[in-house]
């Protein structure tokens, strides 16, 4: 069942479109709406050749095939794009699409071949093709040191399953994420509604691409007639960092990317480019835990927090915390207190038990004593007891007055407080 299922679902083209000639592979140039790139309107420009010649070399996976790999050199770029093509294309297709995307966007890129696509060895598979996508990072990340995350993966059609495999196993270490035409799972192209998906399923997208920690983005025709525009969305919906999609309303599958599709396309992929640059993956703070060992009436917050103030030696100097538990704090040195302000200091008068208590006498304060301390407390001086009304001044007058308050208070009150 599997080896059946696997033909119909990887269909590469025979032969291969393009042939190794002295490690340079020539592929033939798509026409689309503008000559040499998708983005300038040239009236001058010459004509361009119809077939162009590039680069080849053959990257060794861990399936033990070999898989052949074409890259596109921008001297400029920050960011290079992992181009995973889609089923019924190979490397001789994908090239010229390839060139087009690094002359349009000033961004290199690499793209490859599937196994038993092309010229690479092997029979395709699902796993062959995830084999494969690691290889090619694998290229760029130690062979060309590009850090992974000015790394951009691109998965058109049957691509998009090798590309949200990577991406959902390499967390934040990766630019972003572009899916052209993607699909659900290759049973989901066939049936409309599958409530789960089937164990002999293959590139399950719809289960990967929730752990997808980067940006998604995707770009769909909603007359799609291969994979269906319903594929795209419900990816979009279902992504954890979505960029805005883009829905072409009268494309289908294979003319999205050309014709007079492509400008279109090629302007929201530099805003996109521009979006990747500005995201920053967002830092998760760890949720305290409970202590076991707490007591049942104290909350987790207050014995996280005694934890953290110990280890952040809030309690003092080092030689002074030894051999303070949690149990006993005695020990323990008190930081000074702070200076009230002039509001809190103001409304002392209200709180008379406490204003007799800091006198030492239980009988009513001479008007002399309590406007010392009125006026230590008010001006943070002591004021002597022979001083008279003309030496206090106007500044003195709210204070006489709310002591002659404070006075009627008391002898109303004394029977009733405790000293």
């Amino acid at each position: 069942m599997g080896i059946l299922y696997s033909h119909l679902v990887f269909q590469p083209p025979v032969p291969p479109t393009y042939a190794d000639c002295a490690a340079e592979f020539s592929f033939r140039r798509i026409r689309s709406a503008y000559p040499d790139d998708a983005l300038r309107r040239d009236e001058d420009q010459p004509a361009q050749p119809e077939y162009v010649s590039h680069p080849i070399f053959y990257l060794k996976t861990a399936a033990g095939n070999t898989i052949p790999a074409a890259y596109f050199h921008q001297p400029r770029s920050h960011f290079t794009i992992l181009f995973s093509h889609g089923n019924g294309e190979d490397l001789g297709i994908t090239a010229s699409y390839a060139q087009q995307l690094a002359n349009a966007l000033s961004t290199s890129v690499l793209c490859y071949d599937y196994a038993g696509y092309g010229l690479a060895t092997g029979k395709p598979s699902e796993s062959n093709c995830y084999a494969d996508i690691r290889a090619a990072y694998n290229h760029l990340t130690q062979k060309r040191n590009i850090p992974p995350n000015r790394i951009l993966l691109f998965g058109r059609s049957l691509g998009s399953g090798p590309t949200l495999h990577l991406a959902s196993s390499l967390g934040h270490d990766l630019g972003g994420v572009v899916l052209i035409a993607p699909l659900l799972s290759c049973i989901r192209v066939v049936l409309n509604f599958v409530p789960a998906t089937p164990r002999f399923d293959m590139f399950a997208n719809i289960d990967r691409i929730s752990r997808v920690q980067v940006p998604v983005f995707c770009v769909h025709g909603m007359v799609d007639n291969v994979v269906p525009f319903s594929h795209g969305l419900l990816l979009t919906k279902r992504a954890k960092y979505p960029l805005e999609p883009l829905w072409i309303r009268d494309a289908s599958h294979n003319n999205l990317e050309s014709s007079r599709f492509q400008y279109r396309v090629f302007l929201r992929y530099m805003t996109v480019l521009q979006e990747f640059r500005r995201w920053y993956p967002p830092v998760e703070t760890p949720h305290l835990q409970a202590n076991p060992n707490s007591k049942p009436g104290t909350s987790s917050r207050s014995q996280s927090a005694k934890r953290l103030g110990k280890v952040a030696n809030c309690f003092g100097p080092r030689s002074q915390q030894t051999n303070i538990t949690e149990q006993d704090t005695s020990s323990t040195p008190k930081s000074p207190r702070r200076a009230k302000d002039s509001k809190s200091r103001s409304s002392s008068y209200l709180n008379l038990p406490n204003v007799l208590k800091t006198s030492g006498s239980t009988k009513l304060m001479h008007e002399n004593d309590l406007r010392a301390l009125w006026g230590a407390s008010e001006h943070g001086t002591q004021l002597s007891k022979t001083s008279s009304d003309s030496d206090i001044g106007s500044t003195r007058k709210r204070p006489l007055r709310l002591l002659r308050v404070a006075n009627s208070f008391v002898e109303r009150n004394t029977s009733h407080m405790v000293l």
